[in-house]
């Protein structure tokens, strides 16, 4: 379970390094300022959770849904994002990596100020997204 290791990562401020986690369902989830390194998420479900200034790397997210969750100021290197629905999450000035989206829904998220660098998207949807003074290198 995602929960505890949250809390010792919180307290100790070390990160959540090579966890699996999958089918799991989390509601409300508090993961700010939270590092991931190497960790994938398969087929889970977070409704309503923050992730705001957390860090993501080498990471994959594999159908996963995370509509409308928090993850501004985020940071994503050399992650993996496929097959997953991020309708109405808040990007928000994150910075992104050397990462790929595949086939991932992202309508009316909001990436105003987002940073792109050497990422690929295919597959997917961005309609209705907000890109305002994002920068795609």
């Amino acid at each position: 379970m995602l929960e505890p290791l949250l809390q010792d990562a919180q307290w100790n401020d070390e990160p959540i390094s090579r966890h699996s986690f999958h089918q799991e369902r989390f509601s409300g989830l508090n993961a700010a300022q939270v590092d991931f390194q190497q960790v994938q998420f398969q087929a889970c479900r977070f409704m309503d959770c923050d992730f705001s200034r957390a860090g993501f790397y080498q990471s994959t997210l594999a159908d996963c849904d995370f509509s409308n969750c928090n993850f501004s100021t985020s940071y994503w290197k050399g992650c993996h994002i496929v097959r997953c629905k991020g309708s109405g999450a808040d990007f928000t000035h994150a910075r992104l990596k050397e990462t790929s989206l595949e086939q991932v829904l992202l309508c009316y998220a909001n990436f105003t100020g987002s940073r792109w660098e050497r990422c690929a998207l295919s597959g997917g949807s961005l309609e209705e997204a907000c890109l305002a003074s994002s920068v795609l290198k």
